[in-house]
């Protein structure tokens, strides 16, 4: 239907290759996220846009969730994201602890010389002090590394690339 948005596009074939992995690593925390070749434009990422999303920079950290938080970590840990900040993590929900969106994933994966580039909003809030939850614990447990690095290595992003 024209004048609703559905999707946002990133352009950038590395960035592309960074949403992408990111999304398939954490389904229920990054929104689905394809790679796309868009005329003119050339090879992006098409992000599926959540109308009912809130900016997270709008509210403290105490308004999320512990688990949601504590997944947030774990992915961003996990992908080594460089820039974790409060404007790239959005609000679901209503009252009370909410769930949260993780966006911006463009700095993730980076090359071993950026590494000391790192920003993780959530390193100082409450919850990822708390004990980890079950659930965070069970997915911690079930990362495949092999995995992964294959995962990485479908969407372009080789440990030679990282090493370039």
């Amino acid at each position: 239907e024209e004048g609703i948005t559905v999707a946002m596009y990133k352009p950038g074939r590395d960035a592309a290759a960074r949403e992408y992995v990111a999304s398939r690593l954490a389904p229920d925390l990054v929104p689905e996220t394809a790679r796309f070749d868009l005329p003119g434009r050339g090879m992006g990422s098409l992000q599926r846009f959540v109308e009912d999303a809130e900016d997270g920079e709008d509210y403290g950290p105490g308004v999320f969730s512990t688990a949601a938080v504590q997944k947030l970590a774990v992915l961003d840990m996990r992908i080594l994201n460089l820039d974790r900040h409060t404007g790239n993590v959005l609000l679901l929900g209503g009252r009370g602890e909410r769930d949260l969106l993780a966006i911006d994933h463009e700095l993730s994966l980076p090359r071993l010389d950026e590494l000391s580039r790192v920003t993780f909003c959530w390193k100082t809030w409450k919850q990822v002090q708390a004990p980890l939850v079950a659930e965070v614990a069970a997915q911690i447990r079930a990362i495949e590394v092999l995995k992964d690095l294959r995962l990485m290595n479908e969407a372009g992003l080789t440990v030679e690339h990282q090493l370039a």
